[in-house]
């Protein structure tokens, strides 16, 4: 963000730094948000989710809104 909005940088003097999560905690948040729509994640799809996240470990895609967007 502060890329594309370079005045923030004088406005705010501290910044957070967030790890990401990784492709197990995702698939983890995944099945709880399922779970609140009182639906259920099955290991089959789970292990689908893993397996397209995989690959883009590493990169700038955005897994958790993927996730979230698509629960």
């Amino acid at each position: 963000m502060k890329e594309k909005n370079t005045g923030m940088l004088s406005r705010i003097a501290f910044s957070i730094d967030f790890k990401d999560y990784d492709t197990d905690e995702l698939c983890e948040i995944t099945k709880l948000m399922a779970a609140k729509k009182q639906m259920k994640i099955t290991d089959g799809a789970a292990n689908k989710l893993r397996s397209f996240m995989k690959p883009h470990a590493g990169t700038k895609f955005r897994k958790r809104p993927f996730c979230t967007q698509n629960a």
